[in-house]
């Protein structure tokens, strides 16, 4: 034989025994060169059956040459694949000649197997099976398969006795006779009549010919229809007038002018002259660094292993795939996240919020508090449609819609019809507490002297402390604690008006441990207007329990009384 690791190293990942993940053989008693020029192998992930195909893990094409006929009965290596994994696979095998369209296959068998480690699968295909009806038109279409001239489903291997029962005899077909154990043949007298020039054989419960040597004379080959036929005359020196084909001497079904590191050329004798062949092949197969065999015979660049990025959602990464000859990113279901939002399909109802779900898939219910309402989502017992507002999502809390504001932004008077109408004014923060005091002073403490006022920056209302007698002072604190304990920076802003003496003093404090103490962070001067004064609350970060107090003071021996205008307090920070 001489195509050797040569030929087969356009398909094979390696010629040294047991060095890849897959190794496939075939044995065959239909003659290579006579009978067919290739052999084409697809490795199908999972269960693939005639009927339903499957998804394409490897290919590869071989050519096969007359002196490989000896090879092919003993069972000749085919294909070779690395990086396959442990689990389950199809594997089809078809003898054909060139060029691969659906006439030209003579046969084909598909087996399926698992894989445990390194795996050798010998696939077997017999003359017998040529002319077989698989499935039979009265047995069952799950034993698509010929083995031996009987039906047997994808899960038959006569290497394997533990797949013989209930799947290498079709018991619903009244013209098989179905043992156990499994056999196609108990003596050579079951294997039927061959031609002439073979002899039948009982080989491990199955029937295969063997053709003695110098059964048919030199120029003839064995067929196993006719017996004993001349060698087409490509087989052979070409005894024409020169012309610019091929040279002499070609030996059909070998290889020729490979057209490429992921192209196999074969010699073709089909024709009146031999033309050599141009397939393309390996898909997957390495043709160079980082580069790969693409489907159509290109030699493609593809970094395997390498990080990727999906265009699924809900994944934030990936790793690129390249045993299917096309780059692909395979999800890395570590980086999946629940809650994450994904595409909205057109069958979601109105209102519905999308996000990735713990089934990983993206499901469109409604977001929660509301609830599904035919084809829409609302709140409360009602089906409220809740409104959206500037810089804001509604929301439902106990059958009430709300306002969900936006990062950066916060709904600081109230007013559900302008949305989250406050934005922070420092890049990159978040408005963690605001009081347009719309709603009243209820979240304030107020000593005798301070009041609720319509003398407001913005809006309608806001604090008003009053001093009119000399030397009198008065303070207001926030009744709750303000939790700053998830930030390290803060800032506080208020809108200040301060009518009063040069001498009165203003002063907003601060305290972090829920007014037990207090520091100064701001002091004010008298102001003809609405000035915004601003105070840093980053000492006062990483603490659950901080207050604001707002403290005046009427000093003796200036003009006139107090009135401290106070509105519009904004904390913002990250």
């Amino acid at each position: 034989m001489r195509l050797g690791c040569l030929a087969l190293a356009l398909t094979l990942a390696a010629c040294t025994p047991n060095s890849s993940d897959l190794t496939i053989e075939v044995t065959t008693d239909l003659l290579p060169g006579p009978e067919f020029d290739l052999v084409q192998v697809t490795v199908f992930r999972g269960r693939a059956t005639r009927a339903t195909g499957g998804e394409v893990a490897r290919t590869a094409i071989r050519p096969a040459a007359f002196e490989e006929a000896a090879a092919f009965r003993a069972g000749q290596r085919v294909a070779d694949f690395d990086g396959m994994g442990d689990g389950e696979i199809t594997v089809r095998v078809q003898l054909a000649r060139p060029p691969l369209g659906s006439g030209d296959v003579l046969l084909e068998r598909w087996l399926t197997v698992t894989m445990h480690g390194r795996t050798q699968i010998n696939v077997h295909l017999d003359a017998g099976c040529v002319a077989a009806e698989c499935p039979a038109p009265a047995g069952s279409p799950a034993f698509s398969e010929c083995l031996n001239g009987h039906c047997v489903d994808t899960l038959c291997n006569p290497d394997d006795p533990s797949s013989w029962s209930g799947h290498c005899c079709d018991t619903t077909n009244p013209s098989e006779s179905c043992t156990s154990p499994i056999v196609f043949c108990a003596t050579v007298a079951e294997c039927g009549t061959p031609v002439s020039c073979t002899t039948a054989s009982c080989d491990r419960g199955y029937c295969t010919t063997m053709e003695p040597a110098g059964a048919c004379a030199e120029g003839t080959y064995c067929d196993h229809a006719l017996g004993c036929t001349p060698l087409p005359a490509s087989h052979g020196p070409d005894a024409g007038v020169a012309d610019a084909g091929p040279s002499d001497a070609i030996a059909c079904g070998t290889s020729c002018g490979t057209g490429g590191a992921c192209r196999l050329g074969i010699w073709d004798c089909n024709g009146a002259s031999p033309v050599c062949r141009v397939l393309a092949v390996a898909a997957g197969e390495s043709c160079g660094v980082d580069q790969v065999c693409a489907p159509n015979g290109e030699c493609i660049a593809c970094m395997a292993g390498a990080d990727c990025v999906p265009t699924e959602d809900c994944y934030a990464h990936g790793t690129l795939d390249c045993t299917r000859g096309e780059p692909r990113c395979v999800l890395d279901s570590t980086s999946y996240t629940v809650g994450a939002p994904c595409a909205l399909p057109s069958s979601c109802r109105a209102g519905a919020t999308p996000s990735c779900a713990a089934d990983h898939t993206c499901q469109c219910g409604c977001a929660a508090g509301f609830t599904a309402c035919g084809l829409a989502c609302g709140c409360g017992a009602g089906c409220t449609t809740c409104p959206s507002g500037v810089n804001a999502e509604p929301t439902c809390t106990a059958g009430a819609c709300g306002l969900r504001c936006a990062t950066g932004f916060a709904d600081c008077d109230g007013n559900a019809a302008n949305g989250c109408e406050t934005a922070a004014q420092g890049a990159g923060n978040d408005v963690l507490y605001c009081d347009g005091l719309e709603a009243g002073i209820g979240g304030w403490t107020l000593d005798s002297q301070w009041v609720g006022s319509t003398m407001a920056y913005d809006g309608l209302a806001s604090l008003e402390g009053i001093a009119g007698a000399c030397g009198s002072s008065d303070i207001a604190t926030t009744t709750s604690d303000i939790d700053l304990s998830g930030v390290t920076s803060a800032t506080l802003y208020l809108h200040s008006r301060l009518v009063g003496g040069a001498l009165d003093t203003v002063e907003v404090r601060a305290s972090r441990d829920g007014g037990m103490t207090w520091a100064v962070v701001m002091s004010l001067l008298p102001s003809a207007g609405w000035i915004v004064g601003s105070g840093d609350l980053t000492p006062f970060t990483r603490s659950a329990n901080v207050r604001l107090q707002l403290a005046f003071t009427n000093v003796c021996g200036d003009c006139c009384a107090v009135h401290w205008y106070v509105d519009d307090l904004v904390i913002e920070g990250r």
